[in-house]
């Protein structure tokens, strides 16, 4: 695909295409993120369409943010309560494997400004 270099209608037509068209998970959730994303050119029911596919597929979805190093992509979809405290632990930890420092550090800060962190009982 050639983002930026055509008209916002054609690049979602063609991601909207995509998207309906393949039966490979992994094309098909990119083309849902980048639709989902896309700031002109879909339409309300696409972007509809593409959400109820990243929904239940959320953990994926955030993994693959995660790996673009895209904190501003997570908000949307934390922000449209997709996922809870225990996937956002799972998220940081994932972030912290995959070493994407942005990710994380959006993560943590939205980990203490929801639930904070406990301190845990160490023994002696």
């Amino acid at each position: 695909m050639r983002a930026g270099k055509d008209a916002p209608e054609e690049e979602a037509a063609r991601v909207w295409k995509k998207f309906s068209e393949t039966r490979q998970e992994p094309v098909k959730m990119a083309m849902a993120l980048w639709g989902y994303f896309l700031k002109e050119g879909i339409s309300v029911q696409q972007r509809q369409e593409m959400a109820a596919y990243l929904k239940p597929r959320v953990r994926n979805a955030v993994e693959a943010l995660i790996e673009e190093d895209e904190p501003e992509k997570i908000a949307v979809l934390e922000q449209a309560g997709w996922f809870g405290e225990k996937e956002l632990d799972d998220f940081i930890r994932t972030s912290r494997e995959r070493q994407k420092l942005q990710a994380l550090v959006y993560l943590m800060k939205e980990k203490d400004a929801h639930y904070g962190y406990r301190e845990e009982m160490l023994e002696l």
